[in-house]
């Protein structure tokens, strides 16, 4: 399945002080950039990668796509950096599933922002559950300009994702990233992120958050790291960086110069045609909206009105009429019942009754409880889809509240051992009462399937 339909795009990452937007040709053999161009704001406007004064920046937007107006065309992936980003994943053991919401509570207690404050994205994949937050707030003015410019949003794709892709598969590794000042220290498996520290390291901590990682290989038995690649915009502080890995045992196995957005640019591309597989950050809001809201209500008025005509034409004319053919096609019918009758007792009907094939075990829904959790504000909803689903004849273990009640997609997280017959039924009746229904097969062994609720329809 390809996610895009589109092969080039318009990147914008705001990263310090700078908005870098860029045109790039994807394709299979990766990204070729077209166009650039750069805006560096002052401190009253942006600061450390957050937007101080909305207005100016929303001028600054304009200023620059007025140079390049063909750029609009493109759908635009906007890129956010490392320090806006807390980003923290957990391996699971089997049987594990149930501890998601207490492992999401330890992570948000971390967090220096209210709940309502943020965006969560949760991502289980294998074993390893992961979670993303980012200030909600960062995220809409960084979109506004956009979309009030009317290009349309295809994704939003964080650094520590895009660097998570540079690793090799089956292989656990530490990654280090410098660029323009910032640096992102992760430790990622299969393009799942278990570890991410920046804070420290833009104070220049660096002994600090080598200690944090460390504590995190030895308490997550992450006894596989074995190298460390380096991505570096500036070879300022190579030297330093791989003096401090190497005293601690650390092998330094690479060391590439790459601009941020070459690299990010890269990996969209060679992951592009895998669906959702490297999983954009949030759902963004979309641009060109308006357009689309006027016709469908255009057409959604026309159907209504020719529908009502219909039934109105039906009810004064058609109907009474094909009521009297009725009417009278019945009397005569009425004489034959006892052919029918006849009918059935003859030998003709025995060669119906063949001998049917011995059929398939039944797979039980019982085997395969059911956790459910509320992800929205809608009080009662998992307890409503509980009555749903029992009705159906399956069982539901238990019901709650997710931690984030902002989910707009309903996902179902299902291992690969739950047959196609059990997941289909419950797609039936997930389908039938949300916007959106996402299924995520993991691979570990468990008959448990949980659900998290989005928005209705």
């Amino acid at each position: 399945m390809k996610l895009f339909s589109s092969h080039t795009f318009l990147f914008a990452f705001l990263n310090n002080a700078t908005l870098r937007l860029a045109v790039y040709d994807l394709s299979a053999s990766g990204a070729q950039l077209r166009e650039s161009d750069a805006m560096t704001f002052p401190e009253s406007v942006v600061r450390d990668s957050g937007v101080v004064d909305v207005n100016a920046f929303g001028a600054g937007v304009d200023e620059l796509l007025a140079k390049h107006p063909s750029w609009k065309r493109h759908e635009l992936m906007l890129v956010i950096p490392e320090e806006k980003m807390y980003v923290k994943g957990f391996e699971l053991e089997l049987g594990d599933l149930e501890r998601k919401e207490e492992l999401t509570n330890d992570f948000l207690d971390e967090v220096p922002f209210r709940r309502d404050e943020i965006q969560i994205r949760e991502r289980l994949v294998g074993r390893v559950f992961e979670l993303a937050v980012v200030e909600k707030d960062f995220l809409a003015t960084l979109q506004q300009p956009f979309l009030d410019a009317h290009v349309r949003i295809a994704g939003i794709i964080s650094v520590p994702h895009a660097l998570a892709l540079e690793l090799q598969a089956e292989e656990k590794s530490f990654l280090i990233a410098f660029y323009d000042n910032d640096i992102a220290m992760m430790l990622a498996e299969n393009t799942s992120i278990l570890f991410s520290e920046t804070r420290r390291l833009v104070k220049g901590e660096v002994g600090e958050a080598m200690e944090a990682f460390d504590h995190f290989v030895a308490a997550s038995h992450a006894d596989r790291v074995k190298s460390v690649s380096l991505i570096l915009g500036d070879a300022a502080v190579e030297d330093a960086l791989k003096t401090e890995l190497e005293s601690r045992r650390y092998h330094v196995k690479e060391v590439k110069k790459v601009p941020m957005l070459d690299l990010v640019a890269t990996y969209i591309a060679a992951h592009q045609n895998e669906g959702q597989a490297w999983n954009l950050l949030v759902s963004p809001r979309q641009g060109r909206w308006r357009r689309g809201v006027i016709v469908g209500a255009i057409f959604a008025g026309s159907l209504a009105a020719l529908t009502a005509i219909g039934w109105l034409a039906y009810a004064l004319y058609l109907g009474p009429y094909i009521a009297s053919l009725s009417s009278s096609a019945a009397r005569p019918a009425a004489s034959p019942a006892p052919a029918v009758t006849a009918s059935t007792s003859t030998p003709a009907a025995q060669p119906a009754t063949t001998t049917p094939a011995a059929p398939a075990p039944a797979v039980s829904k019982a085997d395969f409880p059911i956790a459910v959790l509320n992800g929205t504000t809608v009080a009662g909803e998992a307890g409503r889809l509980r009555s749903l689903l029992t009705a159906q004849g399956f069982t539901v273990s238990s019901v709650g509240n997710n931690s984030d009640q902002t989910q707009v997609v309903t996902t179902l997280f299902v291992s690969s051992d739950v047959p196609d017959t059990i997941l289909s039924g419950i797609r039936v009746v997930l389908e039938a009462q949300y916007q959106n229904v996402l299924v995520n097969v993991s691979p570990v062994t468990s008959k448990d399937i949980h659900i998290v609720i989005g928005k209705k329809k």
